[in-house]
């Protein structure tokens, strides 16, 4: 599974791993900010899923996920809009946003 990662996001996705609480997962329609790093021919490798009120950093910006010791590139973000699906008790579907924030190992 990480076996095709470049080592500094290997070393992101551990610390991670290591840093999350069981039962800490966020459901599918939280509002969240999804960092993930992009292979080059395969799906994107999620590193960290954040919700709430998070500042969404600029392309080409110098951030750290889990740990300090390894900086990572913003380079790319996707943003996704609708309304949930899912059945309300008051019958009201809700906007929800999901924004999608692509980094790679600082060179």
């Amino acid at each position: 599974m990480t076996a095709d990662l470049p080592e500094p996001i290997a070393a992101v996705h551990a610390a991670g791993m290591a840093a999350v609480e069981p039962g800490t997962r966020l459901g599918p329609f939280d509002q969240s900010i999804w960092f993930a790093y992009r292979r080059p021919n395969g799906p994107a490798f999620g590193l960290a899923l954040v919700e709430g009120p998070v500042r969404v950093p600029d392309i080409g910006e110098t951030i750290t996920l889990w740990t300090e010791r390894v900086p990572l590139r913003v380079v790319g973000i996707e943003s996704h809009y609708g309304l949930l699906q899912a059945v309300h008790p008051d019958g009201v579907r809700r906007p929800h946003v999901k924004i999608t924030v692509y980094v790679d190992a600082l060179e």
